[in-house]
């Protein structure tokens, strides 16, 4: 099945690693869709500034669309207007999937990250891919090294529906690869008080906790492998879950990490404003972020 993927291009060196790393992921039926965006312009900037900045933007788009055109990728631009975050989310609508990095920076319209981003994480109905690039200290935007197709693919759960809201788009888009399902189940509050003793009820219903967990994540799992998926599960103690999905991912080697943007107790944001903030503002790696319906 052909995807049409929202490549958000702001001028700069930078931003071009979200085609790089939608190129890497797009199929040969899947249309690349790059937008640029020219912002609404102050009262005392010439009348005129909007349609050279538009013609600016077309001809930079054009100039892309050459470079990559003998790739095989069905290749097409859009230059839109309007405030850069609303204007792509509403073009998202158009899409199935929006590739963009977590920084950049751009002469025609000054996007981005994390404005730009961040508002599409929150607000786009497509899924969104984040791809993060590092900075130098002395604060030269530096871009990840190649990116290529996820083979290892860690999905961090909560329990509920919607946090499996993610599950869909990565057995469609990276079902060939090692899909591993994570659960963390974070240390308990202090019931009593401080200075009173309980660990060992507190161990008991750790241990408990744990125990849910990986029944719950074996569920899910099988029928993930049944239809023909390989799935490993993984249930993480004792952490908070923000920086416990991070340390996971990178000490197994993940390419990806995906998640929904709410989950447990129908609070917008998986608890977006902490455990799905946390991941996106610390991963190094490439972050999924799914908005599930509902």
């Amino acid at each position: 099945m052909s995807a049409r993927i929202l490549i958000p291009i702001d001028g700069s060196t930078v931003s071009l690693q979200g085609l790089h790393a939608a190129r890497a992921l797009a199929t040969a039926d899947d249309v690349l869709e790059l937008a640029m965006v020219v912002e609404p312009t102050p009262a005392f900037i010439s009348t005129d500034y909007a349609e050279l900045a538009a013609q600016a933007a077309t001809s930079h788009l054009e100039e892309i669309e050459g470079r990559i055109s003998d790739h095989g990728l069905e290749v097409e631009s859009v230059v839109l207007f309007g405030r850069a975050g609303d204007a792509l989310v509403e073009r998202s609508e158009r899409a199935d999937m929006v590739v963009v990095p977590t920084h950049g920076r751009g002469a025609v319209s000054r996007m981005w990250l994390g404005s730009v981003a961040d508002h599409l994480m929150r607000e786009a109905d497509a899924p969104v891919i984040l791809i993060p690039v590092r900075e130098t200290t002395e604060g030269d935007e530096v871009p990840m090294p190649d990116f290529r197709p996820p083979e290892r693919v860690l999905v961090a759960l909560d329990g509920s529906e919607f946090a499996e809201g993610v599950l869909d788009i990565v057995a469609t888009r990276f079902g060939e690869g090692v899909i591993t399902l994570l659960r963390v189940v974070e240390p308990l509050p202090a019931i009593v008080g401080p200075y009173l003793p309980q660990t060992g009820a507190t161990n008991e219903v750790l241990d408990r906790n744990r125990e849910e967990a990986e029944e719950y994540l074996g569920q899910v799992a099988k029928k993930l492998q049944e239809c023909g998926l390989s799935v490993r599960t993984h249930v993480v103690t004792g952490g908070r879950a923000g920086e416990s999905i991070v340390r996971y991912a990178q000490t197994d080697d993940s390419d990806l990490i995906a998640l929904a943007t709410h989950g447990a107790g129908g609070i917008k944001r998986m608890v977006l404003g902490s455990v799905a903030d946390k991941v996106v503002r610390s991963s190094p790696l490439p972050i999924l972020v799914v908005k599930p319906e509902g």
